[in-house]
């Protein structure tokens, strides 16, 4: 479940990149199509990430889980943000 989770984050950081040139495009089916697709990841991603925490406290790993996890949000979330940065400035450029 940790993988699924974690697939979520980057997409939905990519996505938030994305969002954020689609409002500054001014084109509002690009914006609309990104803010479908950014609220859709993060509903979803919010749903692994209170079954993840579940799991963890479940378990009786709280601490070393816990830290787990949160390695596991910050890395991906920095990555899928950084990489679709990466990526736009490799297209606009």
């Amino acid at each position: 479940m940790i993988l699924v989770w974690a697939m979520l984050l980057l997409m939905y950081d990519a996505a938030t990149s994305v969002l954020t040139r689609a409002v500054a495009s001014k084109n509002l089916l690009y914006h609309t199509i990104a803010s479908v697709v950014t609220n859709a990841l993060y509903l979803t991603m919010q749903l692994f990430t209170v079954l993840n925490v579940l799991d963890v406290l479940k378990n009786q790993s709280s601490t070393m889980g816990l830290i787990t996890l949160g390695v596991v949000y910050i890395t991906c979330a920095v990555t899928g943000s950084v990489v679709a940065h990466w990526f736009a400035m490799k297209k606009g450029g």
